[in-house]
């Protein structure tokens, strides 16, 4: 028995139906998936930039701090060799300074 035409077409109307209700749930959750796939490639990015500048800032630093720890050490040396004597307060009074004599600093090592 074969169904009637009016069967048929009500039949074919609720599918067609129900299939685009699917099609557009679909469409919204890979909208959805996408736009969080998105926000979360923009704030890996925006990480990213973030740590290569916090990196830099640190190296410029720690740099600068270097720096101003050799220059400190250079200052006391050249004032080590421009006095004679050694000035130490307390009970010892002035020492003289060492009869041996300096070897140069070498940046390579002893």
């Amino acid at each position: 028995m074969e169904p009637s035409l009016e069967d048929l077409l009500e039949t074919t109307s609720r599918l067609y139906i129900i299939s685009q209700m699917l099609r557009m749930m679909l469409e919204s959750v890979v909208c959805e998936q996408l736009a969080a796939r998105q926000a979360m490639q923009k704030a890996t990015e925006s990480a990213e930039e973030l740590n290569v500048l916090v990196t830099r800032q640190y190296r410029r630093k720690r740099q600068s701090s270097i720096t101003q720890e050799i220059l400190e050490i250079v200052a006391g040396s050249n004032e080590m060799e421009e006095s004679d004597t050694i000035t130490m307060p307390g009970r010892f009074g002035d020492v003289p300074p060492s009869p041996l004599p300096r070897a140069p600093i070498s940046p390579l090592g002893p």
